[in-house]
């Protein structure tokens, strides 16, 4: 897994997958609080954004890698997925999206297409009608990441809330916990390691120095990674044959890694080297 080009991948799609949120956060009138009547803090709208942030990156990471489509990043548009097949009208209602206290309308998830298209602010790329076919999804020449975050996103939304106990809008403390167990509802229990995932995929980008550097440091590697460094300080240099370091030997090696302080240290000591006498025997000495 390419860790270290996350944030310049995520730098490709994050303007498609900020203005999606943003649309959906109006469209659905998101709540939160203990009785879901107050609006999203700037805090819980940036919580929204880094849990889909790491949907994204463990679904296809950012459409570099994995998932069955590079166009579909959070790959919510799966030909043989219910999802797709309830929002392009091929099998029934599908969900109930209940809408907060500002939308007056509720829809069922095969309504949300015609209903979204009609608010004057949802792009064209976004637009379930302009595929040339939309049963095939993300294998339609017109399916992009932009598509994939509008219609990704919204059911990311639902699954979270209404996971919760809660309706569409209902956001509760927008805690991370809720946004994790969300996530996981999303994937719908095809990988029982999803969880880990996103754990990880949030650690990376919170920390990407540290959580790429603890990635390099797992048992296996760090054995590797000691042994070939003792080899090399301890080794001889091929013209001289003398020690390239620490000519008397090592006496010690600490090694220490502080993941959430990014902190990194090393410490090598050996014997100190006898300090030669500039005085001949026999010198007199005063």
């Amino acid at each position: 897994m390419a860790d270290k080009d996350e944030p310049v991948w995520w730098a490709g799609v994050e303007a498609g997958a900020v203005a999606a949120f943003d649309f959906w956060h109006v469209f659905f009138d998101l709540r939160r609080g203990p009785n879901d009547t107050d609006p999203l803090s700037s805090g819980d709208v940036d919580a929204f954004r880094r849990i889909i942030r790491a949907v994204s990156w463990v679904e296809s990471q950012h459409g570099h890698g994995g998932g069955s489509s590079a166009v579909d990043p959070v790959q919510c548009g799966n030909p043989g997925d219910s999802w797709w097949q309830t929002l392009t009208g091929q099998s029934g209602n599908g969900d109930r999206f209940v809408r907060g206290p500002n939308q007056t309308v509720n829809y069922w998830a095969k309504e949300l297409p015609g209903a979204a298209a009609a608010d004057v602010t949802f792009p064209a790329a976004a637009q379930v009608a302009s595929l040339n076919s939309p049963n095939d999804g993300h294998n339609d020449a017109n399916f992009g990441a932009v598509m994939s975050f509008y219609w990704g996103i919204p059911y990311l939304v639902h699954r979270t809330n209404t996971g919760a106990g809660d309706k569409t809008y209902q956001c509760g403390d927008c805690s991370e916990q809720r946004l994790i167990d969300g996530a996981v509802a999303y994937n719908g229990g095809g990988d029982p390691n999803y969880r880990t995932k996103i754990v990880a995929a949030l650690d990376l980008i919170d920390h990407p120095v540290t959580s790429i550097l603890a990635r390099a440091l797992e048992p296996a590697r760090a054995e590797s990674i000691f042994s070939s460094l003792l080899t090399t300080l301890a080794g001889a240099s091929a013209a001289k044959g003398d020690r390239l370091l620490f000519p008397n030997g090592i006496t010690s090696l600490a090694f220490e890694v502080e993941i959430a302080g990014s902190k990194v240290k090393l410490e090598i000591k050996g014997p100190p080297t006898p300090v030669e006498s500039s005085f001949a025997p026999g010198d007199a000495k005063t």
